[in-house]
């Protein structure tokens, strides 16, 4: 085969290796992904392995979709155009949760084979996955191969053109998989946690680190070792090392792998004269701290996942304090904290009712008639008791007199519901029956509780 040299040259190789390259596609030790052309795979239901060919549903740029494992009809014809092949057509790559396809397509007729590169995590490109030619300048059926690796926050990608003179690649094109495990998407981005602005949208760029809710002095800068006792300004070896102030601030930002940063992507964060800044537990002022080297657990989310950062304003989130960084006052250190501390306290639950251990009830019913009192334990399942007769104890003029001469008592079973019904049986057309509604006087349901309460319930 024709293999990418040191120099990016490809050394010449005898005819029949082009005969062989149109036969087989290949993968390098160690690398994942499906293999053979052009079994692009997206909008599956299932998770696929890692190296597992699976069936397209939707293709980039067009590309047929076959079943795994099938190639497209391939030319072994002589290549007529001389020089090295021109760089390849890079598709838009489309990425979801699992994967990422890439396709490309030809822009000569005089390639032997085309290899993936995909960007390590220092930026450096890979080969992945090598494929034949079939040498249609234009590219009649683009090709296409899926990235199944996640080991990578952004995933960047080249694709290069092969053939006896040498290598042409395409430029690099860079994406994030919208990875829900990975970072809060779009509906998942706190209120009014997007109000962050200024970093680079270049890899190892700088730029200013602005909170827009911290009116005029905004920039967040580096400022040893300050704690900020309101109103007193005292200094103490304590909080992390950052403050506001109207001077413009210079924060570094670093991916792994492209060259820009990405929504969506994990970065370090480094304040200028400071360190790198990262999720640590401080007993004053907000959980962070100051490094000596870059901490991959930062996400600028806002945009569109895998569009480049722009000048828009942001939300910071953290993977190791799985929260978003925001303005908030303190009384110790600088004006941050995390969204989920900024929230009022949940209600609690309503306590649960107290159960009753006595129930007592009176028999003030202002007709004078005495009332039968009828039991249903409901947790027994028994239906209707019969539990006696209590006097009436009202007294014309002087309302009713609650005593014991006209209460009646129940002591429940703990744990158990009940209903009582207060039952006049000597009303007109009434008899002593807990079923008929119109005899029926008063109704309570409990629950009874051995550490309840006594509870005195008057009928009338």
């Amino acid at each position: 085969m024709i293999r990418r040299s040191s120099g990016g040259h490809a050394a010449a190789v005898a005819v029949a290796s082009v005969v062989i390259l149109a036969l087989t596609g290949t993968l390098p030790a160690g690398a994942t992904g499906t293999g053979l052309v052009p079994a692009a795979s997206v909008n599956k239901t299932t998770h696929p392995s890692p190296g597992r060919a699976t069936t397209a549903t939707t293709a980039p740029c067009g590309v047929v979709k076959r079943p795994p494992g099938s190639l497209p009809p391939v030319s072994v014809a002589p290549i007529f155009t001389p020089g090295p092949p021109a760089a390849p057509g890079l598709c838009p790559l489309q990425a979801s949760e699992y994967d990422v396809v890439v396709g490309w397509h030809a822009r000569s007729d005089n390639a032997t084979s085309f290899v993936v590169y995909r960007l390590d995590s220092a930026g450096k490109p890979q080969e992945v996955y090598e494929v034949p030619a079939y040498n249609v300048a234009g590219g009649a059926e683009p090709y296409s191969w899926t990235d199944t690796g996640t080991d990578q926050s952004g995933q960047c990608y080249m694709i290069g053109a092969v053939n006896a003179t040498g290598t042409t690649d395409s430029p690099v094109e860079c994406t994030v998989r919208p990875d829900a495990f990975q970072f809060p998407q779009a509906d998942g981005i706190a209120p009014g946690a997007t109000q962050w602005s200024g970093l680079s949208g270049a890899n190892g760029g700088t730029g200013p680190l602005e909170n827009n809710e911290h009116g005029s002095a905004n920039n967040l800068i580096w400022s040893p070792n300050t704690l900020d006792l309101n109103p007193l300004h005292l200094h103490c070896g304590c909080g992390v090392d950052l403050a506001f102030t109207n001077k413009t601030s210079l924060w570094k930002v670093q991916a792994t792998g492209g060259p820009v940063v990405m929504y969506g992507e994990a970065v370090a964060l480094r304040v200028w004269g400071g360190g790198w800044l990262e999720y640590s537990h401080q007993t004053f002022g907000v959980s962070l701290h100051l490094v000596s080297t870059p901490v991959y657990q930062w996400y600028i989310l806002g945009g569109t996942p895998g569009d480049t950062v722009d000048s828009s304003e942001f939300a910071l989130w953290d993977s190791a304090a799985s929260d978003f960084l925001v303005e908030h006052n303190q009384n110790f250190g600088v004006d941050l904290e995390w969204y989920k501390k900024t929230l009022p306290p949940a209600t609690p639950p309503p306590a649960a009712p107290a159960g009753v251990k006595l129930l007592i009830e009176y028999n003030c019913y202002m007709d004078g008639d005495p009332l039968e009192m009828w039991v249903n334990d409901v947790s027994a399942g028994r239906g209707w008791a019969d539990e006696g007769t209590v006097q009436n104890g009202w007294v014309d003029g002087d309302g009713c007199e609650e005593t014991s001469d006209d209460s009646w008592t129940f002591a429940p079973i703990s744990g158990h519901s009940y209903e009582v019904r207060a039952v006049d049986f000597d009303a007109d057309g009434c008899s002593n029956d807990p079923t008929i509604s119109s005899c029926d006087v008063a109704d309570v349901a409990f629950v009874g509780d051995a550490n309840g309460i006594v509870d005195p319930v008057p009928i009338g």
